[in-house]
């Protein structure tokens, strides 16, 4: 069966059972038991595998050099010195990156694995324009359906919640930018919760915030890691999901807040406009911006993007006095995000080892 997402189309096997099973042994970050990013991804990643497409998968350190597999799965952004001189062809590496456009270095040290794996069609051509010449898998994350069920928020008594959600006040996720929409659209009856991770020095001793010199009201930070069913009930009580990242890969947390027919405002660009599109979500406007961080960590110019804050007052304004509507496009994200699951995901990376194979 051929699903057409965005412009990718992904060839869905049936009988996961009857693929064929690989060994694989996964050199994983230093993050890959965090709660958040990479740790999910990775988790994610190693339980799809197990259950459908290797005979074992064992998560050792990155590049380890055991022997008796048949693959090396790398699940990390790319530094030079991870690889040495030559080839080596038993290694995918999955990668994925947030600005444009990546360094350049990442096309030398790409050509000597066996091929890349990404996760949405954006890093792919981003990869191509550095000059990574080896295959490339497009193949996003599946979203934990079980965990991130939808809800019925229709007639629904008390406040209109607001979530929005990032690593850190200041990031890439413009959670501050967020803050300001919520504080222009003048909600009545409205709040707004501000989720951080629990190592955002900015909050460590309370955050307050200001709209023209007076406090905003109805702010909540909820500063600290939470588990993934607690994620699925803060989106399940909230009413709709700023998400104002300037930058993914893919984006799970979109795709998870679709999942529970949560209403999302974002802007579909980099990894995200692999799902997001004005019939699933509401497509705020934005502008690039330099990627200050990358900057310093890289040492060239790079961008990502900067989301129009007048536009996403605007749009929560709308779907304020519209919620009817706001809950419509909800259930049409739902529909959406059922395409992005852990099983298909498996099911193309172990069809795209087979041809690596021929």
């Amino acid at each position: 069966m051929a699903v057409r997402v965005g412009d990718i189309r992904f060839a869905i096997r049936a009988g996961a059972d009857a693929m064929r099973k690989h060994k694989i042994v996964m050199g994983t970050p230093a993050s890959a038991g965090a709660p958040h990013g990479y740790g999910i991804i990775t988790r994610g990643i190693r339980e799809a595998l197990k259950r459908h497409a290797a005979e074992s998968v064992e998560m050792l350190p990155p590049l380890t050099t055991e022997y008796g597999w048949d693959w090396r799965l790398v699940i990390s952004q790319v530094a030079p010195w991870f690889i040495g001189d030559g080839r080596h062809d038993d290694i995918i590496w999955h990668t994925m990156l947030e600005i444009e456009p990546f360094p350049d270095f990442w096309g030398r040290v790409l050509n000597r694995v066996r091929a890349v794996w990404a996760p949405s069609e954006w890093v792919r051509e981003q990869l191509r324009y550095v000059g990574v010449r080896r295959p490339i898998l497009v193949a996003p994350y599946g979203v934990d359906h079980d965990v991130f069920t939808p809800v019925d928020r229709s007639g629904r008594d008390g406040p209109f919640t607001v979530l929005t959600w990032g690593r850190g006040l200041v990031s890439r996720k413009h959670l501050l930018d967020a803050v300001m929409a919520f504080a222009k659209a003048g909600l009545d009856d409205a709040r707004l919760v501000v989720k951080v991770n629990a190592d955002d020095e900015t909050v460590k001793n309370g955050a307050a915030f200001t709209y023209n010199g007076r406090p905003i009201d109805g702010v909540e930070v909820i500063n600290r890691n939470l588990p993934r069913r607690a994620m699925a009930r803060l989106l399940h009580e909230a009413d709709v999901l700023l998400y104002l990242s300037g930058g993914e890969g893919l984006g799970l947390m979109p795709l998870e807040a679709m999942a529970t027919a949560l209403p999302v405002v974002m802007m579909a660009v980099t990894g995200m406009g692999e799902y997001a599109d004005t019939d699933t979500v509401y497509v705020v406007g934005g502008r690039r911006e330099p990627a200050r961080t990358y900057i310093n960590r890289f040492g060239y110019h790079c961008t990502w993007w900067r989301p129009d804050v007048d536009e996403v007052a605007d749009v929560l304004r709308h779907i304020y006095h519209h919620r009817d509507e706001a809950i419509a496009k909800g259930w049409a994200g739902h529909q959406r995000s059922l395409l992005f699951t852990w099983e298909r995901m498996a099911s193309e990376f172990v069809g795209f080892l087979d041809t690596l194979e021929v």
